[in-house]
């Protein structure tokens, strides 16, 4: 009788052990599914665009986006993908998110329009070949769903003033008080070569705790 206890307690522990462990793993890969980042210029009003195009021409930063969307991921909205010079974006897996993708078809194969419903789906199959990094590029709406899910914003802070239709959803303070962001790296303020305006280059970087509480999008 009491051998039989024993025995019960003892599986009772080894199967708190494993079921503790597979909470674990959870945890990890969740925070591992949430590793969007996000990538977008703008001035100090949050202005992001304006009449479909971006409101000043600073390469700089057009090379600092190409430096580190390069070679992965990137999703944005149908908008945005329509506003781009020269589309799909080389080297690069295009994802366009649209509520319609039937109506819309592709003869690349970097190119995919699809739902937010079907995305998971569509990074499961292109992460094998272009890695594990995500970036969204915009626009406001696709901006503002991903907020909560991403790890890292590169900001591009452009020092002008001007008028604009389009804004960044979420201003420099909510991004800190409200969803965890900290400044990690942050660039001297250099003038643009090829417009007349001042430019920094800053990353913000999502507290550890604030990803873990973050389901997936």
């Amino acid at each position: 009788m009491i051998l039989h206890i024993i025995y019960v307690m003892y599986l009772y522990t080894f199967f708190e052990y494993f079921e503790n462990i597979s909470i674990k793993t959870y945890t990890y890969n969740q925070i591992y599914e949430n590793m969007f980042e996000i990538i977008v210029a703008c001035n100090a009003n949050m202005v992001i665009g304006k009449d479909n195009d971006i409101p000043w021409y600073v390469k700089e930063d057009l090379y600092n986006f190409q430096r580190l969307t390069a070679g992965h991921i990137v999703i944005m909205g149908r908008k945005t993908y329509e506003s781009l010079p020269n589309k799909p974006l080389k080297n690069r897996f295009n994802i366009v998110l649209t509520s319609n993708p039937d109506k819309y078809s592709s003869n690349f194969e970097n190119l995919v329009f699809t739902t937010r419903e079907n995305l998971s789906n569509i990074l499961h199959l292109q992460k094998q070949k272009w890695g594990e990094r995500v970036f969204i590029i915009g626009g406001s709406d696709i901006y503002k769903h991903f907020i909560p899910y991403c790890s890292k914003i590169h900001i591009t802070l452009v020092d002008v003033d001007v008028d604009g239709d389009t804004f960044f959803p979420c201003s420099f303070d909510d991004l800190t008080n409200i969803h965890g962001f900290r400044v990690i790296n942050c660039s001297v303020k250099m003038e643009s070569k090829t417009d007349d305006v001042m430019y920094q280059f800053q990353t913000y970087a999502k507290c550890t705790d604030t990803i873990e509480n973050s389901d997936k999008p």
